[in-house]
């Protein structure tokens, strides 16, 4: 008899406890749902720490439960989509209907699970079963759900604009850069041919100047002999007739050199030029004619007599010409000591073919050779 007792009153406390701690269960979870539309981030607090008593509760009360998650996942802005327990307890509500908000509660949420799962048939049916399971007093309920729906679906289409119009920015940003970079490269490349261009001009223009500098080098030093053989008498001795030949030959280059440079390496070495023309020709290069004159009858002595004597009406401009011819200086050189144009030169010589026969410089420089060698 004893032992009935005490299994009976061990009984008596076991489910005294269990009934103790369910009640506790159902207690937070009426605190969690006042919590809901007040403070809503606490009640999500309080519906996590119940989850591990969740399975340990009655059927109903893990129905509850899961009803109240959702609903506090929901006005928390999280996704149902992770948590679809809720299904569980529509179904259960469906069956055991004895509670018609829970009821309505759990086909409300299960709308949202499967609205946000993309299945919207399945979730219109959810909705319309909330409607109708809740009544007038879950009107209000509808039409927030109504309401979400609508700004969900705007704002998907709104993002959807949003995310093409951000695809168009972004392609039209990457263009602008290519295009930036292309620009960037172009402006480069023509720096870098313009540089090229200007180091080659220099070195050009430096190269041109080493020579010109070589070739002045070379003249200082024959017009050096120049003046050393400057008080030799003409017709002394063959090495007179040869230096007086070769100081002949080096006034033709230097006069040649000097005509041949651009007008800018003239003005640039002006006075080197200068110098140089004062040692070969005693005076300025534009007016070498008379030491080439000179020159040319020193070599050829009584040279003048002889032309005056046999033609005594030639001008001064075609003995000019005459004497320079005899020399061997071509037309284009003539013009540029005489200053006359080369067309001129041209019309001296036909003239002089004109009066005194054709091949007349042959002619008049043999007679005056061979005249001159009787005179010997």
């Amino acid at each position: 008899m004893f032992r009935y007792s005490v299994g009976a009153i061990l009984i008596l406390v076991l489910m005294t406890g269990c009934d103790s701690r369910q009640s506790e269960f159902s207690a937070l979870l009426d605190k969690a749902e006042r919590y809901i539309d007040t403070r809503p981030d606490s009640a999500m607090v309080l519906i996590d720490s119940l989850f591990y008593f969740e399975g340990k509760s009655r059927r109903e009360e893990s129905m509850r439960y899961l009803v109240l998650r959702a609903q506090t996942l929901h006005e928390n802005h999280f996704s149902l989509t992770a948590d679809t327990l809720v299904f569980d307890a529509a179904d259960y509500y469906s069956r055991h209907d004895k509670n018609r908000r829970l009821t309505a509660m759990a086909y409300l949420y299960s709308g949202y699970t499967c609205h946000e799962l993309g299945d919207y048939d399945r979730a219109e049916d959810y909705f319309r079963k909330a409607e109708a399971m809740g009544g007038p007093s879950f009107e209000k309920s509808m039409k927030i759900a109504n309401l979400q729906i609508e700004n969900q679906l705007v704002y998907e289409k709104n993002y959807e604009d949003e995310l093409r119009r951000f695809k168009k920015m972004h392609i039209a940003q990457n263009l602008r850069s290519r295009n930036r970079t292309y620009t960037y490269m172009y402006i480069l490349f023509f720096v870098f041919v313009v540089l090229v261009l200007i180091l080659v001009g220099m070195l050009s223009e430096k190269n041109a100047k080493l020579k010109m500098r070589e070739n002045i080098a070379v003249l200082r030093e024959t017009t050096k002999d120049l003046l050393e053989t400057q008080d030799l008498n003409h017709g002394r001795s063959p090495m007179a007739q040869e230096l007086l030949q070769w100081k002949f030959e080096v006034m033709k280059k230097t006069f040649l050199l000097k005509h041949g440079m651009s007008e800018g390496i003239r003005k640039e070495n002006k006075i080197l030029l200068g110098f140089l023309d004062k040692i070969v020709f005693g005076q300025d290069s534009e007016t070498a004619l008379p030491e080439f004159l000179s020159v040319i009858e020193d070599l050829s002595p009584g040279l003048i007599c002889f032309i005056k004597e046999r033609y005594p009406d030639i001008s001064e401009k075609e003995y000019n010409v005459y004497l320079l011819s005899v020399a061997g200086l071509d037309v284009k050189k003539i013009s540029l000591l005489l200053g006359q144009s080369e067309n001129s030169i041209y019309k001296f010589r036909s003239a002089f073919n004109k009066k005194f026969g054709s091949n007349f410089w042959p002619f008049l420089k043999e007679e005056f050779e061979r005249n001159n060698h009787k005179s010997n």
